[in-house]
Formats: C-alpha cells, sequence, structure tokens
C-alpha cells in the first residue's frame, strides 16, 4: 500500500465535539434512557428467573403433567 493512502486510511485520534444545541437537548436524555433500559432488563431477567423456579417447583410437585 502507498504510504498516501495508508496515512490517508487512519482515521483522526479525536472525534469531532458535537454541535453544544444537539448535545444538551439529547445528552440527558440519551443518559436516561440508557438508565431505563438497564432497568427494564433487570426486571426482565429477574422475571424469567421467577418464573422459571415457580415452574420448577410445580414441576417437582407434580402439579404439571408430563
Amino acid at each position: 500500500m502507498h504510504p498516501d493512502a495508508a496515512a490517508a486510511a487512519v482515521p483522526p485520534t479525536t472525534p469531532p465535539p458535537p454541535p453544544p444545541c444537539h448535545y444538551l437537548i439529547f445528552s440527558p436524555f440519551h443518559t436516561h434512557l440508557l438508565s431505563l433500559q438497564k432497568v427494564l432488563a433487570l426486571a426482565a431477567s429477574s422475571f424469567i428467573a421467577i418464573a422459571l423456579e415457580l415452574a420448577i417447583s410445580s414441576y417437582k410437585q407434580g402439579k404439571i403433567i408430563r
């Protein structure tokens, strides 16, 4: 590969800063969305674990017909 082409292929080390208006509007909203997503994922995983545990215990007690 030509050295100039290799240098052109390397991206700049620092990303361009976001525009201030866009940053002010969307940054808190974006972090709020991410935390909401984490809470929802945690709730869903705990719900699945509880449901699985209930299903296993009722299966062991013979409530579910095999």
